[in-house]
C-alpha cells in the first residue's frame, strides 16, 4: 500500500468514525486502535501490548479532559507521519511522535508520579528486604 493509499485508509477508515456527534472515548478508542493496526501492523505480542498501552492512555487522557477531543485524531496523523520514508521501524517512530507531541510516557503508570519512591523511602537495594545468612 502506497503512502497516498494509507492517508485514504486512514481518512476512509477512521475518520468517519471519529467525526460523528463527539462518541464517547471508548468508541473512540476501539476505531482507533482498528486503525492504528492497518497503518501499522503488529509484528508481535509487544507490539500489540504497546498500542493497547498507547489506546488506553489516550482514551483516559481524553476521559480526564488532560488532552482534547481531537486526540485520536491527531494521533492517526502521527501514524502517517511515521510511515513516511520508509523508516526501519515507523512503531518506534511512531512512539517518539507522540512522546514529543503528546507527551506520552510509557513507563509512568497510574497512581506513580514518577520513578522516584515517595520520601521517606530508602532508594535501591536498601528498599528490598535482603535475606539472612
Amino acid at each position: 500500500m502506497t503512502h497516498s493509499g494509507v492517508s485514504d485508509s486512514v481518512s476512509a477508515s477512521c475518520g468517519a468514525r471519529l467525526s460523528s456527534a463527539s462518541p464517547s472515548p471508548t468508541l473512540q478508542a476501539l476505531a482507533f486502535f482498528e486503525t492504528l493496526v492497518t497503518v501499522l501492523p503488529v509484528r508481535s505480542v509487544s507490539d500489540r501490548t504497546c498500542f493497547r498501552r498507547v489506546v488506553q492512555w489516550l482514551a483516559e487522557g481524553v476521559g480526564a479532559g488532560r488532552l482534547g477531543d481531537g486526540a485520536f485524531a491527531e494521533a492517526l496523523l502521527y501514524t502517517r507521519e511515521a510511515c513516511l520514508g520508509k523508516p526501519r521501524s515507523p512503531h518506534a517512530v511512531f512512539l517518539s511522535i507522540l512522546r514529543k507531541e503528546l507527551g506520552y510516557d510509557p513507563k509512568r503508570r497510574k497512581g506513580r508520579e514518577g520513578l522516584c519512591p515517595p520520601p521517606g523511602k530508602p532508594i535501591g537495594w536498601a528498599s528490598h528486604p535482603h535475606p539472612g545468612p
